[in-house]
């Protein structure tokens, strides 16, 4: 094991530079004209905790398991993930208006089972109640790799775990993706020091067929030529 974190640490100084290049080129969205209008005026959006909270069944109109992507950027996963399937209910997290109103726009005329929340990931617990959802995805998120000090801000940090634990079901899951290996190394062990059980490790995706692609990895995926990896967690459980 410390021969491959070594190994990691060694490419990380100059693989960070380039995956913050195409990070920063995925991120980078002008403001939208149309988001106050988009994101106020669309009913499948949530823009504060109040009438959400423990309704989420009310909300969709049925008893399905409801699934939460943290992070969804444009929105591609989760409407392709809803789309195939729709015997269960999906929200999308994206704390950044300006591109959240393009995942809302997308999603307008159908995509009866996903709606949208416009937050950020330590204030989970005020939209979901205990044990109220069956699945967390969470999609290259920032690694945050240049600062040691900057780790507690990664989304698989134990503080974070710590709350997805709290509004998973039992035997619920996580399915983490991501193309940095530190952050991936990170990860695994936040997993098991967190208690959660790790159901499965790939250590590249590319090229499965039960694996939907979100933007960043059809515009920078093949040009990067970095393994994209994998894993699932398992929550058993309350503590």
């Amino acid at each position: 094991m410390q021969i491959i974190n070594d190994d990691i640490k060694k490419r990380q100084k100059w693989l960070a530079p380039v995956r913050l290049f195409f990070y920063n080129i995925a991120m980078r969205v002008r403001k939208k004209k149309y988001k106050d209008a988009e994101l106020n005026d669309n009913e499948k959006v949530f823009l504060d905790s109040g009438r959400c909270k423990g309704a989420w069944g009310e909300i969709f109109g049925n008893a399905n398991p409801v699934c939460l992507e943290i992070g969804a950027g444009k929105g591609k996963f989760i409407r392709e993930l809803s789309g195939a399937n729709p015997g269960e209910n999906f929200i999308a997290m994206e704390r950044e208006p300006n591109v959240l109103c393009m995942a809302t726009k997308a999603a307008r005329g159908g995509f009866a089972n996903l709606r949208f929340i416009s937050g950020d990931a330590k204030n989970l617990e005020d939209f979901f109640a205990p044990g109220e959802l069956r699945r967390i995805y969470i999609n290259f998120c920032d690694p945050w790799e240049n600062k040691k000090k900057w780790a507690k801000r990664r989304l698989t940090h134990i503080s974070f775990l710590n709350i997805y634990k709290k509004i998973l079901a039992d035997n619920g899951a996580i399915y983490f993706k991501t193309d940095s290996k530190l952050l991936f190394e990170f990860s695994l062990e936040q997993f098991s020091e967190a208690g959660l059980i790790l159901t499965e490790i790939c250590r590249d995706i590319r090229g499965r067929a039960d694996n939907i692609k979100t933007e960043y990895e059809e515009k920078f995926g093949d040009l990067a030529r970095k393994e994209i990896l994998f894993c699932a967690a398992a929550f058993n459980g309350r503590n």
